[in-house]
């Protein structure tokens, strides 16, 4: 919500006259003043004041504080529904309504009535006076929240109201305001007992008494005007037509012009519109004139008739002077669209005197010019929301068309018909009316415009996942615009042919047909063309792994957009900048960029573009597993798809709230997701989504197995697979296909039960057929994958030849680091090298076993920080490869392998695996204490086996929890740090010193100095941007600080234990210090924040599968919620003891 310094209070100026009414001003601020009322009702006959009334008060209020939330003012004639109220408000409490989703504009007002004192003023409220969701909205205002309501029939709110009847003008007050309208002369020259009739005859009304001051003003006797008056008792609501009468008299043959120019339209309009409609010269002197005579009302620079004197005016005018005046308005509105077609600000700025010149050419069978409005609206209706009201006017438009036998019109309107169906997700329906519109522009011969509706079908049956007809339609429509010399039209189908081919995996094709329409773009000076060519061609290079060449492509894209002020482009180029980043694995960057995006299509009121950054934005905090806040951005999106009728987007949000429940290891409710997922998809007939759910739910079940071993999980898994293979044929879909094969192949070689041999070969079959599709040159990083795969599958391979299997296994290894590098895709190329390493030891041949291993220990290992997740998957390649090394009496390289694996759990601070340091104290006894500490000291970065041997020592006397004499060996191994010539590069090594020494002081209770030296420790991960050991620092001192009672310290040190964690994606840090923030919080009686966060802890420790201790946090949960509860239980009674 905005601060209270940006409040944009927009009501009307008071007026320039206003004389009495003090009771009532008196009634109504003690109204506005009284906790006990919230609505106070104004009602009278039309021309008693009752706006003028109101705009008073309200500038009495402005010199007061009584609303700093703002007052804002709300023209029931214009915002005729509840939304556009909302709308309204929401503008002047300066936010940007169209970032906003309509459903969401209500909470963003009552946010802010809630927040503090705001007065709401209903204007005309007669305009909405059955519209029970706006007296719903009126009658449940917080009680911060003040209304007005103006109206000239009473209403009944049900509120804390009070009523007023706004009654005649005294008479004392009536000939005081036509003293204040009248020049002293005419004032002085005036019968007293002839001012008192004119009082009584004109009802005491306000506008009646301004208009007959008008009247004397311009000549008229006040005898002549008192004769019109009596003749024959009426009604006070003729009054003001019985005076107008006069007025009509006395006005100029272009007052009379511009009076029923004004008429025409039904809102506030500015100069440029009433100079199209009047067509008379000096019309705005005419404008002041008529406005010092109370006839026209002039508000913010834009001109309207008070609703009595619009209606007089407007009846008097001749048909067809009428029809005259209307078709102007229409002709002037058409020309405003022309003018602004993609420029929604402005149009959004007329859009309701648009709809009004819209709905008027329908009305008055203003045919061509209504079928005009409706093709050039099409876009600015789709962006801003607007799709019902369009449609219904497509459907009318459509019926014109037929009256009129206007065939092109009915081929071009079945055309935009068929993108709202397209973009709403109802592709069949969408089929149906391009091929109607198809068939009409054939007939016509109407071959550039033939050509857009092939493009749009070839692009409906690419997401039909028909891509065989997709190129057909896209190939036609390539040779039509050929054909007509439609050089754009050419460089925008050859960019959908090249996503087609790249749909195919052709990407040396799809290449080929980006950079012909980039060519073509540039010829031509199309700069959005050249845009969209480039980004086309960012993606190829993606697919290929070449993200810097990507980055490129797309930056110069963005750019272009920028230069040519397409922000919905810019919006795309952001969104693929950001795909880049998240490819690459650097999701902080992405999400930025997606942020942009996200703002941006908020700015524009994109709302399909808002939901797509939503989505991205939902991917990237899903990769850095904040899955709580990428199920809200995805919850949002599934929101904006609902309220646009988008069913395809809804389907799309599904599927990834399902992705995120998978990922999160609740694999029912993503299995739940995806079901409704499908369901949509089904319906609208997106057999391609249907096909790629299929595939996640395959996914889902195989990871339910593998955490269950229910061989079930493992039989669905295969179903939902061969359900998707029935569309990812490999002809149409090669690369879904190609993925789908390797997904079965993972599934086989998993499965624990049945004939395991047999698995394992059918494992092999799947991947070799994946392999059938994918290769170097179209696919590399997905042909690498699989090639790694099939040689784990061959390594384990009992059938054959073993020494044959492994030589399989190794080539393969090879084949998949032609592509995996250390620079690009580190933990591929890890995963590679390590299991080559092992294969070539297995075969017998340790000289290229040991040289693999070297190399990763040299090249990779001593450059990379590894999180916990990754040190525990590297795991079993440490030991694996250290025994091979016994066996092959490589006891040297064996204590090197595992005392790398020692360091890089002190790293992390956590507990030396006991396989591991069972390992190293046999190795210890064979190789010596000298031999040994050398070993030790490389392993451990350190330069002498004196330091090596004490860390040794300090390590043992911890794990026995003797924690002085560990604290005094530490002390040693800083004082030789300092003794060292290279001190300070051993930086690392002094801060985990530091940190060690630290933990063995606060196990002796010795704090203030266990504190001290855990600042050290963190100052220097800090400078090393070591964000793993600033991370175990911050958790090692929240403990600190909780046993020291400090818990506001603790917590913060816990919270940024926690980022730190995130930020390195390390899952078991993230669940520590959720888990220790959590009851840290229950302690303090912070039962909500304790809830969130112990639930947090205990969907992390199960996505690690530590399910012993989830389980022990599950405890604890269940009492900080009953603990919740009973606080909630007792503040609700305390409450109602108040």
């Amino acid at each position: 919500m905005t601060e209270i310094n940006k409040l944009q209070d927009n009501f009307p100026s008071s007026p320039t006259i206003f004389v009495g009414r003090q009771r009532e001003i008196a009634q109504i601020l003690r109204a506005l003043s009284d906790s006990d009322i919230n609505i106070v009702t104004i009602h009278g006959v039309g021309g008693s004041g009752k706006t003028a009334l109101a705009r008073f008060v309200v500038e009495r209020l402005t010199q007061s504080n009584q609303f700093p939330g703002g007052i804002f003012w709300i023209d029931c004639r214009i915002e005729d529904s509840l939304p556009k109220m909302l709308t309204t408000i929401t503008h002047a409490i300066g936010e940007q309504p169209v970032a906003f989703m309509p459903s969401s504009l209500r909470e963003v007002v009552l946010s802010h009535l809630r927040s503090q004192p705001t007065l709401l003023v209903f204007d005309a409220y007669e305009a909405v006076v059955n519209n029970d969701e706006i007296l719903s909205f009126i009658g449940r205002l917080p009680k911060q929240a003040k209304a007005i309501i103006v109206s000239r029939q009473r209403v009944q709110v049900h509120g804390r109201e009070i009523t007023l009847r706004l009654e005649s003008l005294t008479e004392t007050e009536a000939l005081e305001l036509l003293r204040l309208n009248l020049s002293a002369k005419q004032w002085a020259e005036t019968d007293n007992d002839a001012l008192r009739e004119i009082y009584r005859w004109t009802g005491g009304l306000p506008l009646a008494i301004g208009l007959v001051a008008s009247l004397l003003e311009q000549g008229r006797s006040l005898s002549g005007i008192l004769g019109q008056l009596r003749e024959g008792a009426i009604p006070a609501e003729r009054v003001v037509e019985r005076i107008l009468d006069q007025v009509d008299t006395t006005l100029t043959k272009e007052q009379h012009r511009l009076l029923d120019a004004l008429s025409v339209f039904a809102y506030p309009v500015d100069r440029t519109a009433v100079t199209a409609v009047a067509k008379i010269d000096r019309w705005r002197i005419t404008a002041e004139r008529l406005a010092q005579r109370a006839v026209i009302e002039i508000i913010d620079g834009r001109y309207t008739l008070h609703p009595l004197v619009r209606t007089y005016f407007r009846n008097r005018i001749a048909p067809e002077r009428l029809e005259a005046f209307q078709r102007k308005m229409v002709e002037y509105y058409l020309g405003y669209i022309n003018k602004f077609q993609y420029d929604f600000d402005q149009i959004e700025r007329e859009w309701l005197n648009i709809q009004y010149a819209c709905e008027t050419a329908y009305h008055n069978q203003l045919r061509q010019q209504f079928i005009t409005f409706v093709l050039l609206l099409g876009e600015f209706t789709t962006a801003r929301g607007y799709e019902n009201e369009y449609r219904k006017w497509l459907n009318q438009a459509i019926e014109v068309s037929d009256e009129i036998g206007d065939v092109n019109a009915r081929a071009a309107l079945l055309h935009n018909l068929g993108v709202q169906y397209q973009q709403s997700g109802d592709l069949d329906a969408a089929a149906k009316v391009y091929e109607q519109s198809l068939s009409l522009k054939v007939a016509t011969g109407n071959s550039a415009a033939e050509s857009a509706t092939l493009t749009n079908l070839g692009a409906v049956h690419r997401s039909l996942g028909d891509i065989e007809s997709t190129i057909v339609y896209y190939e036609r429509a390539l040779a039509l615009s050929k054909q007509t010399g439609d050089r754009r039209g050419e460089a925008n189908v050859l960019g959908s042919l090249g996503v087609s081919y790249f749909d195919l995996g052709e990407y040396s094709q799809a290449r080929v047909y980006y950079e012909q329409a980039l060519v073509i773009s540039r010829e031509i000076g199309d700069r959005q063309g050249e845009a969209n060519a480039l980004s086309n061609i960012g993606t190829a290079y993606t697919v290929l792994g070449q993200y810097s060449k990507a980055r490129a492509y797309y930056e110069q894209a963005l750019a272009i957009n920028r230069e040519v002020g397409d922000r919905r482009g810019e919006t795309i180029a952001l969104g693929n900048l950001g795909a880049i980043y998240a490819d690459m694995g650097e999701y902080p960057q992405a999400i930025a960029y997606d942020e942009q995006a996200l703002v941006i299509s908020k700015e524009i009121g994109d709302l399909r573009g808002e939901a797509n950054a939503l989505h991205n934005l939902g991917a990237g905090y899903a990769a850095l597993r904040d899955y709580s806040q990428a199920r809200a951005y995805y919850v949002q999106a599934l929101a904006i798809s609902k309220e646009i009728g988008d069913r395809r987007g809804e389907a799309n949000a599904l599927g990834r709230l399902g992705a995120i429940y998978a990922d999160m290891g609740e694999y029912p409710q993503a299995i739940a997701y995806y079901e409704q997922a499908i369901a949509f998809s089904r319906e609208i007939g997106d057999r391609y989504r249907e096909a790629n759910l299929y595939t996640n739910l395959g996914t889902t079940y195989g990871n339910l197995y593998s955490v269950r071993g229910d061989l079930s999980n493992a039989q669905q898994a295969l179903h939902f697979y061969r359900q998707a293979l029935e569309t990812y044929r490999p002809e149409e879909h090669p690369l879904e296909y190609a993925a789908l094969q390797n997904n079965i192949a993972n599934l086989y070689a998993s499965l624990q039960s049945g004939d395991r041999s047999e698995n394992n070969e059918r494992a092999i079959t799947h991947y070799q057929e994946a392999l059938r599709i994918r290769n170097l040159e179209s696919s590399p990083l997905d042909w690498a994958a699989t090639q790694s795969n099939l040689a784990s599958a061959f390594s384990q391979s009992v059938r054959g030849d073993h020494a044959e299997n492994l030589r399989q296994a190794i080539t393969g290894y090879e084949q998949a680091l032609r592509v995996f590098t250390k620079e690009e895709q580190p933990y591929h190329w890890l995963r590679a090298t390590t299991n080559l390493s092992t294969t070539y030891a297995e075969l017998g041949d340790w000289s290229k076993a040991r040289a693999s291993a070297t190399t990763i220990l040299q090249n990779f290992l001593q450059s990379t920080t590894l999180d916990l997740d990754s040190l525990n998957a590297l795991l079993p390649w440490y030991q694996r490869l250290g025994e091979l090394a016994i066996q092959n009496r490589d006891i040297e390289f064996a204590t090197r392998i595992f005392a790398e694996a020692a360091f890089r759990f002190e790293l992390q601070g956590e507990k030396v695996p006991s396989a591991i340091r069972n390992r190293l104290v046999e190795l210890r006894e064979q190789l010596g204490n000298d031999r040994f500490g050398i070993i030790w000291a490389e392993a451990q970065r350190l330069l002498t086996p004196v330091l090596a041997q004490t860390l040794y020592e300090a390590r043992e006397l911890m794990s026995q929890e003797r924690y002085h004499e560990a604290a005094d060996k530490l002390s040693n191994a800083l004082t030789l740090i300092l003794e060292a010539d290279t001190a300070q590069g051993l930086k690392r090594q002094t801060a985990t010193i530091l940190f060690l020494r630290g933990f063995c002081l606060r196990k002796q209770e010795l704090w203030e100095k266990a504190l001290q030296d855990q600042e050290q420790a963190f100052r220097l991960f800090e400078e090393l941007r070591d964000y793993a050991g600033e991370a175990q620092t911050f958790l090692e001192m929240g403990h600190l600080f909780e046993v020291m009672n400090n818990y506001e310290d603790a917590r913060l040190h816990y919270m940024d234990a926690y980022r730190l964690y995130r930020r390195t994606e390390d899952k078991h840090g993230m669940a520590l210090a959720s888990e220790n923030l959590g009851r840290l919080e229950y302690r303090v009686r912070m039962f909500s924040q304790a809830v969130q966060d112990l639930e947090e802890a205990r969907k992390l420790y199960i996505s690690i599968g530590n399910r012993i201790q989830a389980a022990t946090i599950e405890s604890d949960l269940e009492t900080a919620k009953a603990s919740l509860a009973y606080q909630a239980a007792s503040e609700k009674e305390r409450g109602e003891g108040e």
